[in-house]
Order: structure tokens, then sequence, then C-alpha cells
């Protein structure tokens, strides 16, 4: 059935509210005094503070569910709406002991529809998960974007996947998360506290290692931070190895598996024709390539090889 702009005729079936956080709980009571339809559920991302509002204005909550579908994205509109925006996503439900059976009914099959997975939670339980998985990070990643603002140029340009993984819901619209983040500051305070104690500690182990350091490169000790080519492990750091380079040993094809290199090497004298050499013939190593082609040369000819 296709979606219309023309006011109803009559009460509906299910209200939907979706409006910003701190308008929720007066659209809600607005609408619910005017008897719109028979059940009313909200799409904002804070669950408890509108509840509460509704509460302190008198309003008999049985035809009211809220709800958060985890489903966002850094862009809104109607041009960033995707057909399937909601497949596969959480959709929170934060129903209490005063809401009407029928009204949960009609939300689960709305959550249906949308082919989301339906997640019943406490409403203050939501507000604190939500500050953790989504307001925080959402927050960080505006405050990594801002440290790019006054980056270098020649920075900027190595910018790889990671850093646009990062910042990439830093593209939101910021006037929405002011007030999202003012509808839940308790629980968003409490989580960047863990996150300051963390970053805090982080820094004091960094500039210690940075002091150590420091002072083993002005001691002369410290180890190449270059490279640890051609040194030996030892602990943590790398220490350069003493031992003298092996000798590359040249091997020679010959039965006895001798090596050339631990033989004695000695240079015969040129002489004359008819002159001995000074080498004897024991110094010749067996797998030479001297003794090798005396072997071969020594064999004797096949009878049809002799010449005539």
């Amino acid at each position: 059935m296709p979606g219309t702009d023309e006011p109803p005729t009559g009460p509906v079936d299910l209200a939907v509210i979706a409006v910003p956080p701190a308008h929720t709980a007066t659209v809600l009571a607005t609408a619910m005094r005017d008897g719109v339809a028979r059940g009313y559920l909200d799409v904002a991302s804070v669950k408890g503070g509108p509840r509460r509002e509704l509460e302190a204005l008198g309003l008999d909550l049985t035809p009211y569910i809220g709800t958060h579908p985890m489903a966002g994205k850094e862009r809104s509109g109607p041009l960033a709406a995707t057909a399937d925006l909601f497949e596969g996503r959480p959709w929170v439900l934060t129903p209490t002991r005063e809401t009407d059976t029928e009204v949960l009914n009609l939300a689960l099959e709305l959550v249906a529809l949308c082919r989301a997975v339906p997640v019943v939670m406490d409403a203050d339980a939501h507000d604190r998960a939500v500050a953790l998985v989504s307001h925080t990070p959402q927050l960080i990643s505006s405050m990594v974007a801002a440290r790019l603002e006054e980056a270098d140029e020649s920075a900027v340009r190595l910018c790889g996947q990671g850093i646009r993984d990062v910042t990439r819901i830093a593209a939101s619209d910021p006037r929405m998360w002011v007030e999202i983040l003012s509808a839940n500051p308790g629980p968003v305070a409490d989580v960047l506290a863990g996150v300051a104690a963390d970053l805090e500690e982080t820094v004091t182990a960094l500039r210690g290692l940075d002091s150590v350091d420091e002072k083993r490169r002005r001691a002369g000790t410290a180890p190449s931070r270059t490279s640890c080519a051609g040194a030996t492990r030892a602990g943590s750091g790398c220490r350069a190895s003493t031992a003298p380079p092996r000798p590359r040993t040249r091997r020679w094809p010959s039965s006895s598996g001798t090596s050339r290199a631990s033989w004695p090497r000695s240079s015969p004298t040129r002489a004359g024709p008819g002159s001995t050499s000074r080498t004897s013939a024991s110094s010749t190593p067996p797998g030479s390539r001297r003794a090798w082609s005396r072997s071969w040369s020594s064999r004797a000819r096949p009878p049809y090889s002799r010449r005539p």
C-alpha cells in the first residue's frame, strides 16, 4: 500500500514518532491527547528521558512503547534512505508493565515488516548500552576528525582505510548529536571517564618509555631503531652479534665429499718444461679439481679410440 501525506480520517493502528529526543515527549503527548492512533511508539535514540517526561505530564502510558532501531547512518534525509536499512539490524523495544499487549504486538509486527531483529530491554539499560556502543564512539570519531583538521597536508595525504573507518561517522549532523548527547549525558560521561582513565595510563606509560629510550640514546646503549638485521635476539631488545662471519665453503664434486676449503692451500711454482712442482702429490686433496682431473686422465682409453 503506497504511503500518503494526507491526514488520516480516523485513528490509525500505530503512530510512529520520529523526532529528536528533545521533542519526543512533546510530540507524543500532543498525538496521544488528540487520539490519532490506538498505539504509539517512538524511535528516538534515548529511551529513559522521554518516558520520564511523559510520566511527569500525567499521561496514560498503556498505549505507548519506546523503541530504537539500531540502523543509523552518517547521512540523513530522504535521499539517504534505503530499502534494506533495517534488515538484520537490532530494534530495541522497551515495554513496561503498563504497556498494552496489543501495542507490543503492533510494534513487533512493524519490526518484522522491516526485517529487523527485536531486542527487549529496560529503558535505562538501553541508554547505558548505547552510550558505550554508539554515543561515545561518535564523540571519539569527531575528536579524531578534529585532529585531522589541524594536521599538515603531507600527513593527511598518508590517510588509508583505517582512518576513513574511524572518522566515517564524524560526517553526521552535529546539531542532531548535540541533542542526543544532551538527552543522555550521565551514561556518556561515565563511559568517557573510563576512556579518559585508560588514555591517562597509556600516556604515562608512553612518556616513561620515551624517557628511558632517551636516556639510552644519550648513553649510547639504545638499540638501533632502523634495523635488527645481523643481530641476535636477547630479551626484549637486540644486540649486535660479536661472532665473526662464517666463511662460505666451496665444495667441488668428489666421491669422498671432502671440502676444498678444509685442505691447506698452496700455490705451485710455475717453471719451464721438465721442471717439478713444489707441491707434493700428498698435499693435493682427493676431492680437489686437480686430483679429479688426474684420475680422469690416468684412465685407460677404450681400444676403439686409440689412434693407429
